[in-house]
């Protein structure tokens, strides 16, 4: 099953239909949650992926053992296309740091936050081509699931993760704008 990078997470999950629906159903729920705390916070639905430069939604299971801040990193670096990268090497750079700045918020020192993390702000940036707005967002709602719900022999945590960029149109940009006014320095922070 995708997003179950720790082998006796995923052997449970896969070992029984009851656990897989409830797996599935805890993941929809949490990507429910994501997408209303989003455009609550933000005044628009988060974007498709046909609208954003860069687009990544996801689910996963973990150990808090395992977590670690550099994956994310190297996630986040990893796709973030080659052309973008050359294009707006700024936002790239903003963008890894943004994924950098969640994923430390909810690993910290050793006990995973649950509930929603966010990072999200407007980005102007400039190119040979001239200047651009882009929305930087990234969220996830994280879960811890009791082990004996799950039968295995640690808790785990779930997440749904959404990162975005994107050039909004205007009428957005003013949504935007009129709801991160409301933050310090204009960036939302979870």
């Amino acid at each position: 099953m995708p997003g179950h990078k720790e082998k006796p997470i995923a052997d449970m999950i896969n070992s029984t239909l009851e656990l897989q629906n409830k797996w599935n159903e805890l993941i929809l729920n949490m990507e429910k949650h994501l997408r209303a705390e989003f455009q609550a916070a933000l005044g628009v639905p988060v974007p498709s992926s046909m609208m954003c430069d860069v687009y990544h939604l996801d689910s996963a299971a973990e150990f808090a053992a395992n977590a670690n801040v550099e994956e994310y990193k190297k996630g986040a670096s990893a796709i973030i296309s080659s052309v973008f990268k050359a294009n707006w090497p700024q936002v790239a750079l903003d963008v890894i740091d943004t994924v950098a700045g969640v994923a430390s918020k909810i690993i910290g020192s050793g006990t995973l936050k649950v509930g929603v993390t966010a990072d999200a702000h407007k980005l102007d940036a400039t190119n040979q081509r001239g200047d651009k707005t882009f929305m930087v967002a990234c969220y996830s709602v994280t879960q811890e699931c009791s082990a004996s719900d799950w039968r295995l022999d640690t808790n785990f945590y779930a997440a749904s993760n959404v990162l975005a960029v994107w050039a909004p149109t205007l009428e957005h940009v003013a949504l935007i704008s009129r709801k991160l006014e409301a933050h310090p320095r204009g960036r939302l922070l979870l």
